[in-house]
């Protein structure tokens, strides 16, 4: 006894409630669940139907005070909750017979906004209030700030329900009668926008019915496409587009707003969206922006928004793109037009697209898809060889590349680091401006290490390219004190693979 009393006395000190042994239960009746994007801090929520069952005997003529509260939003209603009823049951029928033995009256809306309580009183001469009845809490609302956060990209509002024998406000509760329950959710909410990224190089009903496999013919200076060596199919090649991937924006209906509507792709704002990869043709062979663009047919027959481009053109951004017919049944492509002269392009090139934002609309907050997802790879393009071991530069020796362009076209030269342990090609840098057939140049390590930003004294891979039919690199090895020049393997060549 001195031990609860003890504990009791530490409680009320520290300004928390001694919680009694034995707790009732809460139901939550079904209710709506709402739409993320929607809730904002002047949002009107409704509180589905709490039922609190109680767990003791409330006694013959004594009054008890009912906290119901919330961890989200505050309840509207200024002296008393707005349009919040109460009916009690007990022995499976409602308390609404003359000689009832229960009297309830809603009180106050709790200072902090996160709940309200309920006096509960059994009329004296009736016998008292069982174990085991029914308090059904129905209608009120919540806005407030604190319940646009707690529903922000999925989220619950939950509630508990406890109570005391000393009326006042919560925050000055100190003993429980019955301690508050365990939480249960109360408001729920499911973000209702969609994004989707899907690549050109992968079939897709009705969109991609052949799977694409672009390569560039540096040769013949003409985009082609290759479905299989039986089964040759051109596309867009005369205008030397590349279709590179989709994406398209969706809306769940199974979900409402907070005035019960459905979403729409019409009540979110405009999008940007975010490209990468290699868009360097469209500074060379094209105009600019025009080159990479969004377009709303799978030919890329028109744009309907152009690109902006970094300064390095490997990421291009496209700003204030309209997503209200960017459906799944009618998508935005990313098309990029290399155009049909020789380019030079590395391989292989990973093209990702994504990484958007859709703006607030008039009753939507802002969305952010911050993935980027891979689109098309453009496998091969020109000739590439691959050096598999760079020897550091030092004092004593000096270590060169010599490239020699066997093929029959002029062509920039452009190296990357290659990982050979994941085979992972890094940044491609640009060593030789212009490469005329058949001549050859000399590129020193020390060049090449500052250009791809590596760490001297670390030997590493690298991939040479070039959009020319066929390359040739030799690996040499010079020694500072001797002059003797010494070739590290042999020629590494390699042809054009196109078809």
């Amino acid at each position: 006894m001195k031990h609860t009393m003890m504990r009791a006395a530490v409680a009320a000190t520290l300004g928390f409630a001694a919680l009694a042994a034995n707790a009732g239960t809460v139901g939550i009746a079904a209710g709506a669940v709402y739409a993320a994007e929607y809730v904002n801090a002047t949002s009107l929520i409704n509180i589905p139907t709490i039922t609190f069952t109680t767990a003791n005997v409330i006694n013959d003529g004594s009054t008890v005070y009912v906290h119901v509260r919330f961890d989200a939003g505050t309840v509207t209603g200024a002296a008393t909750p707005t349009g919040v009823t109460v009916k009690t049951f007990y022995n499976g029928s409602q308390t609404n017979t003359a000689n009832t033995p229960v009297k309830t009256t809603i009180g106050a809306v709790d200072t902090d906004g996160l709940g309200y309580t309920l006096a509960v009183q059994a009329v004296s001469g009736q016998g008292g209030i069982p174990a085991g009845t029914q308090i059904n809490f129905y209608g009120g609302t919540v806005s407030g700030s604190s319940l646009s956060t707690a529903l922000a990209g999925g989220g619950a509002v939950n509630t508990q329900v406890g109570y005391t024998t000393t009326a006042g406000d919560y925050s000055a509760v100190t003993t429980w009668a019955e301690a508050p329950t365990a939480k249960q959710p109360l408001i729920t909410s499911q973000t209702s926008l969609s994004s989707t990224v899907v690549t050109s190089a992968a079939t897709k009903a009705g969109i991609y019915t052949v799977a694409e496999n672009q390569v560039v013919n540096a040769a013949g200076g003409k985009l082609s496409q290759v479905v299989s060596s039986t089964n040759p199919v051109t596309y867009a090649a005369s205008a030397g587009i590349l279709n590179l991937g989709e994406i398209s924006f969706a809306v769940k209906t199974s979900v409402v707003t907070p005035t019960g509507a459905t979403p729409s792709l019409a009540d979110f704002g405009n999008a940007n969206i975010v490209a990468t990869g290699d868009f360097s043709a469209a500074n060379v062979a094209n105009t600019g922006a025009g080159s990479v663009f969004l377009s709303g047919t799978q030919s890329c027959a028109a744009s309907v928004a152009a690109a902006t481009f970094s300064n390095n053109f490997t990421t291009a951004t496209f700003n204030n793109v309209a997503i209200q017919a960017a459906g799944t049944a009618n998508p935005l492509y990313l098309c990029y037009t290399i155009g049909t002269s020789s380019v030079s392009l590395p391989a292989p090139t990973q093209y990702t697209l994504g990484n958007s934002t859709v703006l607030a609309g008039v009753n939507t907050v802002q969305v952010a898809f911050p993935a980027a997802t891979n689109v098309y790879k453009l496998v091969s393009n020109g000739a590439s060889v691959l050096i598999p071991s760079l020897v550091s530069p030092s004092a004593a020796f000096g270590t060169y590349l010599r490239v020699v362009n066997t093929g029959s076209l002029a062509t920039p030269i452009k190296v990357a680091l290659y990982n050979s342990t994941t085979g992972v090609l890094g940044t491609p840098v640009t060593v030789i401006s212009n490469l005329a057939p058949g001549a050859s140049t000399n590129v020193d390590a020390t060049t090449l290490y500052n250009l791809l930003g590596a760490n001297t004294g670390t030997w590493f891979g690298v991939s040479v390219t070039g959009a020319t039919s066929s390359l040739a690199v030799q690996s040499l090895l010079a020694n500072s004190t001797s002059g003797v020049i010494t070739e590290i393997g042999h020629f590494n060549t390699t042809t054009l693979n196109s078809n």
